[in-house]
């Protein structure tokens, strides 16, 4: 994906490339909605090892490859005579930092944007927050309200419905699709450091500019 340039001509001699690409996102996207989910629900421990259960279950791009032999001692040896599973191995690992980029934009997303998109529209609340539930689980035409701050000992307490209290779920009602990807992609990418991952700040700008061209 990272070395190859594809044009339409490409797409259509290889079709698999395309639907590669998408598996790609997808995968990376419903990643960042779990981990953003995991986070929502407080389940801390799972989140902090989220990334190697990942990897456990061939969830990541390297799917546990393993260093080729000599790999350690490849700075001793000129890139230009490196192997070819040497140069595979280092592709393989740039693509993998492209897709924890693409995970950590997805999180962020439902975590800051989608979640404030919710909170600040009350007409979303309804159908986007939380509702409250009996002990047998049925829905009680209530949103469910977050009481933390509250003295919920006091039987004279009340929590007030506003933006503080509800609490968004987006993560139950919006999944993967390719303009959600494109927005979280253009958020993150002016919050995210330039550094982390030039490849995906370059194949973004790209996408975008052919996106344009194409709406003319």
């Amino acid at each position: 994906m990272r070395r190859q340039s594809i044009g339409r001509a490409d797409w259509e001699k290889r079709p698999w490339t395309g639907h590669l690409c998408y598996l790609f996102t997808n995968q990376a996207w419903e990643m960042g909605r779990l981990r953003s989910h995991l986070q929502k629900t407080r389940q801390y421990e799972r989140l902090r090892t989220f990334l190697e259960d990942c990897r456990a279950v061939d969830a990541d791009w390297m799917r546990k490859q393993l260093e080729p032999p000599g790999w350690s001692e490849r700075f001793t040896i000129e890139r230009e005579h490196w192997s070819e599973n040497w140069l595979l191995y280092e592709r393989d690992e740039a693509v993998q930092q492209d897709f924890e980029w693409l995970v950590e934009a997805s999180f962020k997303f439902y975590q800051k944007h989608l979640d404030k998109l919710i909170r600040e529209n009350d007409r979303m609340w309804g159908d986007f927050c939380k509702r409250e539930v009996d002990k047998d689980g049925n829905d009680t035409g209530r949103l469910e309200l977050n009481t933390r701050g509250y003295d919920m000992t006091d039987p004279d307490v009340e929590v007030p419905m506003n933006k503080k209290t509800a609490i968004p779920d987006p993560e139950a009602h919006f999944s993967f699709s390719t303009n959600l990807t494109v927005l979280a992609i253009g958020l993150y990418q002016n919050e995210a450091p330039r550094d982390f991952c030039p490849y995906a700040v370059f194949a973004f700008r790209s996408s975008l500019s052919l996106w344009t061209a194409g709406r003319r």
